[in-house]
């Protein structure tokens, strides 16, 4: 891609240098586009699955130090 700015190519742009393209100088109102927000994924089955079972092993994690701080 090319950057707006400089009309440079990304490729032809040293890794350190291609924040500077792409981050909005001080002063800057950036706001989403449309399609950003169309794009964004929603909630579905599997992440509630996910967090349930991420619930289940804090739960476990923290039986388990309680336990081992009764010990």
């Amino acid at each position: 891609s090319t950057s707006c700015r400089a009309g440079i190519l990304e490729a032809d742009t040293p890794p350190r240098n291609r924040p500077l393209l792409a981050t909005p100088r001080p002063g800057c109102k950036v706001g989403e586009s449309s399609t950003a927000a169309v794009r964004r994924p929603g909630p579905t089955m599997a992440h509630g699955r996910q967090a349930a079972d991420d619930l289940v092993v804090q739960h476990i994690i923290h039986t388990q130090a309680l336990e081992a701080g009764a010990r």
